[in-house]
């Protein structure tokens, strides 16, 4: 069975400097928040979908099942931690703030031949490990790395190749499956598939992207909306 591990634990400061951080996974491009965005995309591919958030309220209204850090303030990788420890399954991991990916990419990734410990895009020299699937076997060694306190954020690594000292040290350690350029093309521009939204200009620029597709949300209960502020 795979699960989908949505990771919903960034604090968002950039989102609203100078106030109270922001669930950026609420934010909304063409009416759906960011994080039904990416439900959407990956519920296909997954018998069960979860949130991996250490504040679970915000994403009561969806109804799915939520999972805390065991590692808290440790960034992406205590997140992909925690859903391979209390799921113990494969998972198909997934930022909340991504806004364009690609349920095709997903489950061509989750479907890829081979015994690997994980399977991530690859291209420029950076990997993008919080859209990509991990198998239990990676436990012990994401486990190791938190431990050590090799805890630094992997996201941004495109931005910032000196911020991927965990992940990094993770993927010298096991079996990864690289998904490459070429591959990555065939389903589409990986400056949308792979973009996310960290600051206000950026959800602007998602807003106004030109392959941008309105989604169907799941269902909504009356009442239960993402703060108005952070609507398109």
């Amino acid at each position: 069975m795979t699960v989908a591990a949505i990771l919903a634990g960034g604090e968002a400061a950039r989102m609203s400097p100078g106030a109270t951080p922001v669930e950026k996974g609420l934010a909304e491009v063409h009416g759906v928040p960011l994080i039904e965005r990416v439900i959407v995309a990956l519920e296909g591919l997954a018998e069960k979908v979860v949130i991996v958030t250490s504040r679970p309220a915000p994403y009561s209204y969806l109804g799915l099942e939520t999972i805390p850090d065991r590692f808290a303030g440790r960034g992406p990788l205590a997140g992909i931690d925690a859903a391979l420890h209390f799921t113990g399954q494969p998972c198909f991991v997934a930022a909340c703030d991504m806004p364009f990916v690609s349920a095709h990419l997903a489950a061509y990734m989750v479907s890829a031949p081979g015994e690997y410990d994980a399977v991530v895009p690859h291209y420029g020299g950076y990997w993008e490990p919080t859209f990509a699937l991990y198998n239990p076997s990676a436990t012990p060694f994401i486990r190791r790395a938190l431990e050590a306190g090799t805890h630094t954020a992997a996201r941004g690594a495109r931005r910032a190749p000196h911020l991927c000292t965990a992940v990094h040290a993770v993927f010298r350690s096991i079996r990864v499956r690289p998904v490459t350029l070429r591959e990555i093309r065939m389903f589409g521009d990986e400056r949308a598939l792979f973009s996310n939204v960290n600051e206000p200009s950026d959800l602007q620029s998602a807003r106004g992207w030109v392959g941008a597709r309105p989604l169907t949300p799941p269902a909504r209960p009356r009442g239960a909306a993402p703060p108005s502020s952070l609507r398109s």
